[in-house]
Order: C-alpha cells, then structure tokens, then sequence
C-alpha cells in the first residue's frame, strides 16, 4: 500500500528531511530523504506492520532542528458495505385503516421489520392530527413493535414509526400512515310494530301482545313500562322481539307508555328510543293493579 506524507516548512528553513525505518533507532531505514521546495511525499509499496518516522529541518543560518522519533502502525482498514436501511412495515387491523372505539378514542397499531430484525432494538412511534394547526405530534419511545395509543378525539391522524438501532442510530421508518378513528356506530332503534290505525292498543282484559322490529346485533332488549298516573316505572330484560301482558295487568284508569332499546354486545344501548302511549281500551273492567304486578311472558 502506498503510504502519504505531508508537511509544512517553517520560514527560517529551507530543507525538511524525512525519514523512516523499521525500529526505533533508525538503523534499519526505509527512507532517508531531503526536500528543498516539495511538501508531501508518496512511500509506494508498503506492507503492514510498525514504523518509525522522524522530520528534521535545516537551514543556512542556525543549527538544524532534529526532530523526534515517532511510532506509527500500518494497516488495511476493511471497507464495510453500508446496509440496507430497515424496511418497516405496517400490520393492519382487520378494519384497515378506519378504526372503532367504544369508550375512549385510541389507535391500535403493530408493525414488524422486513429485514435485519436482529439489529433493531428500539422504536420511535409518531401520531399527529391530520390538518391540525398548531401541528401537534404525540411520540412513544417503544421495545415492542405494537402500540395502543390514546388520543384526545376521534378524526383522522397520521402515524409514522422509526426504527433504532442498540447505538440509537435511526436505521429505518415506516411510511407515514393516514387512519380515521371513529366511535363504533350504536344499533339502531327498534320500533314497535302498530295496528292499522298507528296507535298501540292493549286489550280489554287488560293484556297486551307487544312486537317490535329485531335488530341486527342486538343481544337483547329492554323494554320500559311507565306508568304515568302512578308515576312508576319498572323496566325489563328480554332475549328476543316480542313481550305479553297478561291479562289483569293494564289498567284503563291509567295512563302507560312504553320505550323499547336494543343492547349491543359491548352492552350500549341504541341512542334515540322514545316512549309511545299503549292505549287501554275504556271498556275493560279490571281493577286497578298495581306496575310492580306485571309479568311478560316471552317466546325465547
């Protein structure tokens, strides 16, 4: 290998000296050789291995500068080829890049490394409000590639992870990934099933076939009955979309109306049921019986 050297003289000398050899007493030179104008020099062909090196000046004028011998060690520095940087992909939730909360909005991520998964060691996970103003990113230094990350609201945001090495060299990231959050929509509302006339009517018995329409997803009802003259109210669990009053239960002195809701499985109720008047026919000739008496049968 070729070995480089280079120097500056000073403004008293007119001739520099190099020389180098193979110990420390400079018996064994490689070299011994005076510059006069030059300021650097090539020693070609060198081998691996301990030199010494020592720089002498002269000039006309006072005595020469002999300079010191210095040890230096020769040697191939090996070329690493730079890696590839870390591919780091995301693992998307079965619903893809909408995602639903039911109590408090979040983010639920995972990515993995493609390649060189033995050199990561840590993560940077990035979120941002998408078209926020002032930008505002909220960041989680991470050992695991998965994150559950809360957020203030639902709307959209934009996540990005990076991946670092055990020096905390950034190694590669993700690309910047857009997602929606939104509050998993409620079950509609059931709405009963009316006469002709659109009105709810019992019977004169007193007794009552109610239905309503089923829901989709609904794990179960609750059926509301108030009693409006009596001010009471009792409230009841069904499994399917249909409820009796026996007889004797309704009285027409009174005034009742009822409220049907649908129960999802996170156990939510559907947002917007409203009550509706059951109509007593005036005819029946019950005595007034009290709500805490009323029994439903149902079809389960």
């Amino acid at each position: 290998m070729d070995l480089s050297f280079k120097w500056q003289k000073g403004d008293q000398n007119n001739r520099v000296t190099l020389e180098v050899s193979e110990d420390p007493m400079m018996q064994k030179k490689i070299i011994a050789k005076t510059f006069a104008k030059e300021e650097s020099f090539v020693l070609p062909n060198m081998k691996e291995g301990i030199y010494y090196l020592r720089m002498s000046a002269f000039s006309d004028d006072s005595p020469p500068l002999v300079g010191r011998v210095q040890k230096f060690t020769l040697e191939k520095i090996a070329k690493t080829q730079p890696k590839n940087p870390v591919q780091v992909v995301w693992n998307l939730a079965p619903q893809g890049e909408q995602q639903f909360f039911i109590k408090e909005p979040q983010l639920d991520l995972s990515w993995k490394a493609a390649n060189r998964q033995e050199d990561v060691t840590n993560w940077k996970l990035k979120i941002q409000a998408e078209n926020s103003f002032p930008e505002i990113t909220s960041q989680w230094d991470l050992k695991t590639p998965q994150m559950k990350a809360p957020l203030a609201k639902a709307g959209r945001y934009i996540a990005s992870v990076q991946a670092y090495d055990k020096d905390g060299q950034l190694i590669g990231e993700s690309e910047k990934k857009s997602f929606a959050v939104v509050e998993k929509p409620y079950l509609q509302s059931p709405e009963f099933i009316k006469s002709a006339n659109g009105t709810l009517m019992a019977q004169a018995d007193g007794s009552a076939d109610l239905q309503w329409n089923a829901i989709q997803g609904a794990q179960e009802y609750i059926l509301t009955v108030q009693n409006m003259t009596e001010n009471k109210s009792k409230e009841f669990k069904l499994k399917n979309n249909k409820a009796q009053f026996k007889s004797q239960t309704l009285n027409p002195k009174n005034t009742y109306q009822i409220k049907i809701e649908a129960i999802d499985q996170f156990g939510r109720k559907n947002k917007d049921s409203k009550f509706v008047k059951l109509e007593v026919p005036q005819e029946s000739n019950i005595q007034a019986p009290k709500l805490k008496g009323i029994k439903i049968k149902t079809n389960e």
